[in-house]
């Protein structure tokens, strides 16, 4: 069932409650509670993975470090074979780098000393600032870039904030429903729920309610802001975001709810003061 429509079933059909309460033979299969709390958390940790991903770009990977194995488990090199014997010493080639190096360093042309000609050889110190060069140029070219952005005509070419935060979460209906039908069969459970099955579950629940809250708090304390997104980087103080705040909003206070109807339960369930 959709989303919607299990929030709907936990605020007005108690029956449907009833019966997902004790749909408990379907082993080995999952029963329709279990389905229930893995889909619903897994559509609100999709909302924690993609903000956390924002605001931590994944970096590239280091490359391995070859280790170095100790004397004593170095294996023998296999013994090879000898061909036909030549002599290493006779130039198969005419040319070669090493060969045109020497003849240049022994020249004695009167044109240049041999150290200016093998420095006109070797790269010159100026190339190992390329990259400064490089970062540079970009820095100037944002600085030139900037005020256009920051008029009515730059508008479509800011990655604002709001605009990368509509893509991670395109549609906020969606986890804010799984939010709300999950704390609502939670909290209809100590009267429903006549096996306790839901009253194991309860623990996970709030552990995963709570680590989204705080990744949604991080998230609106400190977006992600784009160089070109110049209203948001001259008052961050004033960015709104609409979906991480509708979602913490949700998510406050169905914690609240679960906690002050779960409050007797507490220490019996095993719920930490953390979770509280």
């Amino acid at each position: 069932i959709a989303f919607w429509e299990l929030r709907y079933i936990s605020e007005n059909r108690a029956d449907r409650r009833v019966g997902i309460f004790t749909d408990v033979d379907r082993k080995p299969q999952p029963t329709i509670w279990q389905q229930i709390v893995v889909e619903s958390l897994r559509c609100v940790n999709e909302v924690e993975i993609k903000l956390s991903e924002l605001q931590s770009p994944s970096a590239p990977a280091a490359a391995p470090t070859p280790s170095t194995p100790s004397s004593s488990s170095v294996a023998s090199p296999p013994h090879i074979p000898m061909g036909k014997t030549e002599n290493i010493f006779v130039q198969t080639s005419s040319r070669s780098p090493v060969r045109d190096l020497m003849a240049m360093v022994q020249s004695t042309d009167g044109g240049s000393s041999p150290a200016a000609a093998l420095r006109q050889r070797l790269p010159l110190p100026e190339s190992l600032s390329a990259s400064t060069s490089q970062i540079s140029v970009v820095d100037s070219m944002k600085n030139t870039i900037i005020p256009l952005l920051s008029s009515p005509y730059g508008k479509p070419f800011r990655q604002t904030v709001q605009r990368v935060t509509s893509g991670a979460i395109p549609n906020p209906r969606i986890p804010k429903d799984a939010i709300t039908a999950l704390g609502n069969m939670v909290i209809a459970s100590l009267a429903e729920d006549e096996y306790g099955n839901v009253q194991r579950d309860v623990r996970a629940i709030l552990e995963s309610f709570c680590a989204t809250l705080d990744t949604l708090k991080r998230y609106v304390a400190n977006p992600p802001l784009h160089w070109t997104d110049t209203e948001a980087r001259e008052a961050p103080h004033l960015v709104y975001l609409e979906e991480p705040t509708m979602l913490i909003q949700q998510l406050e206070k169905t914690l609240r709810e679960i906690t002050l109807a779960f409050e007797p339960f507490m220490d019996e369930l095993g719920i930490p003061a953390s979770l509280r």
